[in-house]
């Protein structure tokens, strides 16, 4: 455990700097976009429907994996782990 603590703390600081980046991310579009749909009542449909669209590519990457795996020794467990994650 000790002889590899260094890249675990490596990559935990990798791990939480990414973490903050899109967190400010999300905060800095976010809250002006909530503040404007809450003064601006009908902008709200379409900007929910864009957020709600772009929501959706993650999850589409993962099917995209599912049939790679498809193709594997292991395929079942790569099911069982894609569709428990979306």
């Amino acid at each position: 455990m000790l002889l590899y603590l260094p890249e675990i703390l490596l990559r935990s600081g990798e791990h939480i700097f990414l973490v903050l980046v899109a967190m400010m991310g999300a905060i800095l579009l976010g809250i002006p976009l909530g503040i404007l749909i809450a003064n601006r009542p009908a902008l709200a449909k379409p900007i929910l429907g864009i957020s709600n669209l772009i929501q959706t590519f993650p999850s589409l990457a993962l099917f995209g994996f599912l049939i790679i795996s498809n193709r594997r020794k292991n395929a079942k467990i790569n099911r069982v782990v894609l569709f428990n994650v979306i």
